[in-house]
């Protein structure tokens, strides 16, 4: 991801290919995504927000995540959370399965707002 390489740069090796990692999640979820680089980093936007993440010394976060929502709750035990943001330590295993349900959910709520169907 061109738009990423220079952030990804900076990150030590096995953090880098989770960063990656999560890209190509994101990717194979939403292929018509387009990149951005906002709040210093980086993310996706398709009809709106889908994900930013960002990597710091011990984890991974993840923004703008409906992790509040009931169907997200239990499948989020395990990791520490906040309003709209997860953390997987780099010492789990990135949760593609989870990544992939919240992006689809996330694209599915902007293609609502796109279609005027949520108000």
């Amino acid at each position: 991801m061109e738009l990423f390489k220079d952030y990804f740069a900076t990150l030590a090796l096995e953090v880098r290919e989770r960063m990656e990692n999560i890209s190509k999640i994101v990717m194979d979820e939403a292929p018509e995504a387009k990149p951005t680089f906002k709040y210093q980093m980086p993310g996706f936007e398709w009809n709106g927000y889908l994900i930013h993440f960002c990597a710091f010394q011990h984890h991974i976060g993840l923004y703008a995540i409906p992790n509040q929502l009931p169907e997200f709750v239990d499948k989020l035990r395990g990791y520490k959370t906040g309003k709209g943001s997860m953390q997987i330590l780099h010492s789990q295993p990135i949760p593609e399965d989870l990544i992939r349900e919240m992006i689809q959910f996330n694209l599915a709520q902007n293609n609502r707002k796109k279609d005027g169907s949520e108000r």
